[in-house]
C-alpha cells in the first residue's frame, strides 16, 4: 500500500520537524531507522509523490511519534497584537 502525498499534507514537513525535535540529522535518521539517507531527503524535499506506507510507520516509530503525528496536517495560528 502506497500513501500518495497531496499538497494539503505535507509530509516531507512533518518528517523533518520531528526529526529535529528529537535531534537527528538525516543520517542518524537513516541508520536508527533502516531507510536509506537519500530515500529520506527525497521525502523531506518533497521529490517524491508515491511513499510506502510501511516507510512512513517505520519513520515515525523510529521517531517515537505517532503516525497520525506525521500523516495529519497541523495549521499554526498566529496571533498578532497591534498597538
Amino acid at each position: 500500500m502506497e500513501v500518495e502525498i497531496k499538497e494539503k499534507v505535507n509530509l516531507g514537513i512533518q518528517i523533518k520537524i520531528n526529526r529535529i525535535r528529537q535531534g537527528y540529522s538525516l543520517m542518524e535518521l537513516s541508520r536508527v531507522s533502516g531507510i536509506p539517507y537519500e530515500t529520506i531527503r527525497l521525502i523531506e524535499v518533497g521529490k517524491t509523490k508515491l511513499v510506502p506506507l510501511n516507510k512512513i510507520i517505520i519513520i515515525s516509530q523510529s521517531l517515537g511519534v505517532s503516525l497520525e503525528e506525521i500523516i495529519v496536517e497541523r495549521k499554526a495560528i498566529a496571533w498578532c497584537i497591534v498597538i
